[in-house]
C-alpha cells in the first residue's frame, strides 16, 4: 500500500515540473489506542511543498492517473487504490480458515487504515531543514514522538545502504540475506553500518 501511494504521488509531484529523487510514505501505530498516523516525504523542501498541496485532493490525482494510458503500471496502481474497498472483502474472505488468519487479518485491516488516511488526505508531510533522504525525514518525525508500537516505510525506491544502516533493513532474500538499494551519500551514524 505504501509503495502504491508513493508511486502515484511521485508522479503527481513530477507533473508539476518538480523532480523528487524519491517519494516515501510511512505509518506508525500508536501504543495507546492503536490509531494509525500516516507520514509522507520527499528528499527536498521544493517537492515537499508540492506533495503537501497534492495530498489535499488524492481522489482527483488517482482518477487522472487511472485515465493516463502512457504508463500502464501507474494506471494499474491508481485503479487498485480507487477500487481498494471492493477488493478488501475478497481479501478477508480468502484468508478464512488459514493457520495464520489472525496475522493476515491484522495486515489487511492495517492496509485499510493506511488507504483511508490517504484518501482523506490525512497525511503528515515531513519537511526537512536540509536535503536528505525521505525515509530519514519520516523516521525522525516518528521517533521524535515516541508514541508508536510499530511502523514501516516504503516508497518509490528500495531503501539505500545508508538508510538501511540507520533505520534497519526491510527486505530479505529467501535465504535470509539483507537487500539494500544503491549506495548514496547519507546521514547514518558510522556505528550503525554492518
Amino acid at each position: 500500500m505504501l509503495s502504491q501511494i508513493s508511486e502515484v504521488m511521485h508522479h503527481a509531484v513530477n507533473r508539476e515540473g518538480k523532480d523528487p529523487v524519491e517519494t516515501q510514505f510511512g505509518y506508525g501505530v500508536r501504543k495507546q489506542g492503536g490509531a494509525l498516523d500516516l507520514y509522507g516525504s520527499t528528499n527536498n523542501q521544493d517537492t515537499q511543498k508540492v506533495l503537501r498541496e497534492k495530498l489535499k485532493d488524492p481522489v482527483t490525482l488517482l482518477k487522472l492517473a487511472a485515465k493516463d494510458r502512457s504508463n500502464p503500471q501507474r494506471q494499474k496502481v491508481a485503479l487498485k487504490l480507487l477500487f481498494f474497498q471492493e477488493q478488501q472483502q475478497k481479501r478477508l474472505a480468502r484468508i478464512a480458515g488459514q493457520p495464520n488468519e489472525q496475522a493476515l487479518r491484522e495486515q489487511i485491516l492495517r492496509a485499510g487504515q493506511i488507504h483511508s488516511a490517504f484518501m482523506r488526505g490525512d497525511v503528515n508531510v515531513v519537511v526537512n531543514k536540509h536535503p536528505r533522504h525521505a525515509e530519514q525525514n519520516i523516521a525522525e518525525a516518528m521517533h521524535k514522538k515516541g508514541i508508536y508500537r510499530l511502523g514501516e516505510m516504503a516508497g518509490t525506491k528500495i531503501r539505500c545502504e545508508a538508510c538501511s544502516s540507520e533505520l534497519g533493513y526491510n527486505l530479505l532474500t529467501r535465504k535470509g540475506d539483507y537487500l539494500v538499494g544503491r549506495g548514496y551519500g547519507g546521514q547514518a551514524d558510522p556505528k550503525r553500518h554492518k
